[in-house]
């Protein structure tokens, strides 16, 4: 069976290193008139989107919906979750972040 690949001639095939990166992300942008266009389109979408999965958890859609979270934030959403009905629970802390991963549930 032939491979869906070519292997270049030099191609050398190396062992992944002993570590992993941590998840992160970052934006870079074309230029100051790019940042100024999209940069607050893609800010309001992130919001939408969190605000989304929030209110499927609150109309019974899912279970649970997990956020990442400021550990000084966490009184602040569990009392913006609370007149919905939904709870906070921490699942993890990563404290070389300082963030925790949470879940939202009914």
């Amino acid at each position: 069976m032939p491979r869906a690949y070519n292997m270049h001639k030099d191609a050398v095939l190396v062992d992944r290193l002993n570590f992993s990166l941590p998840p992160f992300v970052r934006q870079q942008w074309a230029s100051e008139v790019s940042r100024t266009r999209w940069q607050p389109q893609i800010a309001a979408a992130r919001k939408a989107y969190q605000n989304l999965e929030v209110a499927s958890v609150a109309q019974g859609v899912r279970r649970a919906a997990r956020k990442i979270i400021s550990p000084e934030r966490m009184e602040a959403v569990a009392n913006e979750v609370a007149p919905l009905g939904l709870t906070l629970t921490p699942i993890a802390i990563i404290k070389s972040f300082r963030i925790v991963r949470v879940t939202v549930q009914g």
